[in-house]
């Protein structure tokens, strides 16, 4: 099996664990929420490290994706960009725009209804818990599900995903990590469910594939329009 085939596999491996684990136990969301919930609150909110981690990873990002922006600029005007620095910037772009921006913004967040955990009964608020795979009328826009925050972190991975198979594997690793920690943080704030996360790991995961096979696709093609011209003028 490729390293392609086998990181299709892994995601879709990830799918139905992640589809089983919690479709099957509803209330583990809760269960992780609950060790975290004290005196009608999440403590956890104030705590010092868990902000800086709040504000400081979108802020790094940020910079990351206008930095690449700059790049992907600067290899339109000049031919001495790089091939490998504007390939990896625009693909940080284009999961950025895609991945965290259509899909998980302007598709699940605003559409999806999912309460966050602050605002359900079990945590002292007015709506009710729904689990993660159910569309609902709880919330109606930027809710729980999934992560904004996680998506952006989790995006790191796109900074691979036109490199060899294993510095691909190591900035999947690094992203993976990344995100799980923003994720981590979301959720000692009562802000995110743990399932929250998971489909958001899922959603830039499946975004990032995709971008991979098209442009492999669009290469392809590439190359056999160059060949069959080469091929006329001879």
């Amino acid at each position: 099996m490729t390293a392609r085939r086998r990181e299709w596999a892994a995601w879709l491996a990830l799918v139905a664990v992640a589809t089983l684990l919690f479709e099957t136990r509803t209330g583990l969301d809760i269960e992780i929420s609950s060790l975290f919930f004290h005196n009608g609150a999440f403590p956890a909110d104030t705590w010092w490290p868990v902000r800086a981690i709040y504000v400081g990873a979108p802020w790094a990002m940020g910079v990351l994706t206008l930095g690449a922006l700059g790049v992907c600029l600067a290899a339109l005007l000049s031919p001495r960009v790089p091939r490998w620095l504007w390939r990896r910037s625009a693909a940080l772009l284009l999961c950025m725009l895609l991945g965290v921006g259509l899909a998980v913004h302007a598709g699940l967040k605003d559409h999806w209804g999912r309460a966050r955990p602050s605002d359900v009964q079990a945590f002292g608020g007015a709506m009710t818990f729904t689990p993660p795979l159910r569309p609902t009328a709880q919330c109606d826009r930027n809710c729980s599900f999934v992560s904004g925050h996680a998506a952006g972190t989790f995006a790191l991975m796109a900074l691979g995903l036109f490199a060899a198979p294993q510095r691909r594997r190591r900035w999947l690793l690094a992203a993976v990590l990344a995100g799980t920690l923003m994720g981590a943080v979301r959720v000692v704030q009562g802000r995110h469910f743990t399932s929250d996360i998971v489909f958001c790991l899922i959603v830039i995961w499946g975004t990032c594939l995709l971008l991979r096979e098209a442009w492999l696709r669009a290469s392809l093609l590439w190359r056999r329009r160059q060949q069959r011209h080469a091929h006329a003028a001879g």
